[in-house]
């Protein structure tokens, strides 16, 4: 416990001034932004047909939105779904991550990447 001059010592110096730990994820510009996949049903017949890089994600994740520019940036094509719109598209996606959903979880042909890992989404798309 503290002594009585460690907190005198305290009171004198009064409150101390708020301090961010992060500043965030960056602002996505909405000329950035892509819609989040409306349907559903199509997407997932998409999945199961092998289509190329599929992002399951949550609109308000920032990883998620992270992920999108840097995919876009790279022409990379991608099909994204949203796990909170269709239940058994979060359950792939938790099946991906011992059965805890974690969003961006990607699967590129036979290769999963959980989480936004740019050497990791690198190495499974065999790019630099």
């Amino acid at each position: 416990m503290p002594s009585g001059y460690m907190l005198k010592q305290a009171a004198a110096r009064g409150p101390r001034p708020f301090r961010a730990l992060s500043a965030g994820p960056p602002p996505i510009k909405s000329s950035e932004m892509r819609p989040v996949v409306s349907d559903i049903e199509n997407d997932l017949e998409a999945v199961d047909e092998g289509a190329g890089v599929v992002m399951y994600c949550r609109s308000w994740c920032g990883d998620c939105a992270r992920a999108r520019v840097w995919l876009t940036e790279r022409g990379i094509p991608f099909t994204e779904v949203d796990v909170e719109t269709d239940p058994s598209a979060r359950e792939r996606a938790a099946g991906h991550n011992d059965g805890h959903l974690h969003t961006p979880t990607f699967e590129i042909g036979d290769g999963v990447c959980v989480d936004f890992r740019p050497d990791t989404l690198s190495e499974l798309l065999g790019i630099d």
